[in-house]
């Protein structure tokens, strides 16, 4: 089905019949997608946005450890030790999630001193420790109730490849999407 598939796609970009998309020596060129909502969805959309409780992205990365211990594995380099400042680890973990980086993440956060955060960073935030703390969070994934829905766990939906697509975009590349995987697993 997919080799048929495909020859379908092959001919339709030969005769330039492709819907919404080009492929031109350049690549893929495809048609944003625009949002043809009603005001009537919008209008439940923000109905439901305003049941959310407003939060800090701290605080709900600490809940999330509460469940999770995700933050263990984040340990001194050299006394292998958990530190007492779990909020300033967070802060961290998040500066790095999302590509802000420590100058940035302490100004938008009034009360973290930049020095503290790097330092923090530094000792704490290492590609071993994101690891180990993803490997906690898919454990307690692994034990809700509605995993078991999804089956084992074993077989996943990605294959492993990658279709490069244009970067025209203006956020390209502003995220870190391997560790915002993991910030924002219960989001």
């Amino acid at each position: 089905m997919l080799d048929a598939e495909l020859q379908r796609v092959d001919y339709l970009a030969t005769q330039r019949a492709l819907p919404d998309a080009e492929i031109t020596d350049g690549g893929l060129k495809v048609v944003p997608i625009v949002s043809q909502g009603s005001e009537e969805i919008d209008d439940w959309a923000e109905r439901a946005y305003a049941l959310l409780p407003r939060i800090r992205v701290t605080d709900l990365l600490h809940e999330v450890d509460h469940w999770t211990h995700f933050t263990q594995p984040f340990t001194h380099l050299r006394s292998g030790e958990t530190t007492t400042e779990t909020r300033l680890l967070l802060t961290a973990i998040l500066a790095d999630a999302i590509n802000l980086g420590p100058t940035r993440m302490a100004f938008a956060c009034p009360g973290t001193s930049l020095p503290r955060l790097i330092q923090t960073a530094d000792w704490y935030v290492r590609e071993e420790t994101h690891c180990q703390a993803l490997a906690e969070i898919v454990k307690h994934h692994h034990q809700l109730p509605l995993a078991l829905e999804w089956g084992r766990g074993k077989p996943s939906s990605s294959d492993a490849q990658r279709f490069p697509a244009g970067a025209q975009g203006e956020a390209t590349g502003r995220v870190n999407a391997r560790l915002l995987a993991m910030v924002l697993a219960f989001v």
